[in-house]
């Protein structure tokens, strides 16, 4: 039984080294061998759903490359599989709020080849915001996916929900300029830059900059 024990422990511990390789190497670009090592640490532990969570992200970075080398079938292939590893992350879990948020990039990477995955990512992001409901980065996300689909209204009013979770949120008050200077609403716009320069940082060169380009 000891033996045992320590035939389990071993390998356990052996799939968690394989893991955090093929997360360090996903991480510089080495995504065939971030799959080899995941392929192995899945061999010896298919159970562990960070595992799978993991190997989809890295699955879906072939893909996207595949289809920049004009492969469509093998960026298809690698898709599908991305997707069934991430679906058997979230029924193991399907409260953590990590892998929607990988979902939400998987579709997002994809809709690069078929704009139809914008809308599927905005799902995932949606039930990632339901699990997390004060995470102002989710809803910064959100309004970027609901622009990036012509609903600038919504993507606003995501912006100045993400900017009441976090009042300092640079990015998102840059995004809601750019939405309102869109639309045809250059006022409004700098009226976000000036209140981002009157109470957080009246020392942002680059909002300064924007606003003294963007006078009347």
């Amino acid at each position: 039984i000891l033996l045992v024990l320590l035939g389990l422990i071993s390998m356990s511990w052996y799939a968690d080294k394989l893991y955090a390789a093929s997360y360090r190497q996903a991480r510089s670009g080495q995504y065939i061998q971030a799959k080899q090592k995941a392929e192995l640490a899945l061999l010896l532990n298919p159970t562990e759903p960070v595992y799978h969570d993991e190997f989809a992200s890295t699955l879906a970075s072939l893909a996207v490359a595949a289809f920049d080398q004009k492969d469509a079938t093998l960026a298809a292939e690698l898709a599908q599989r991305a997707l069934s590893q991430n679906d058997q992350a979230i029924i193991a879990s399907p409260k953590n709020v990590n892998f929607w948020k990988t979902r939400t990039k998987l579709y997002y990477a994809f809709s690069a080849f078929d704009p139809k995955f914008n809308q599927a990512a905005i799902t995932a992001l949606e039930k990632a915001s339901e699990l997390s409901p004060n995470d102002p980065k989710i809803y910064y996300n959100l309004a970027i996916l609901y622009g990036r689909g012509g609903a600038n209204d919504m993507a606003i009013d995501l912006l100045k929900k993400t900017i009441s979770l976090k009042s300092n949120y640079h990015d998102a008050y840059y995004a809601l300029y750019v939405f309102y200077v869109e639309m045809k609403k250059p006022d409004l716009g700098r009226t976000i830059l000036e209140d981002y320069l009157k109470n957080v940082d009246p020392e942002d060169k680059n909002f300064t900059e924007i606003l003294s380009k963007s006078k009347p």
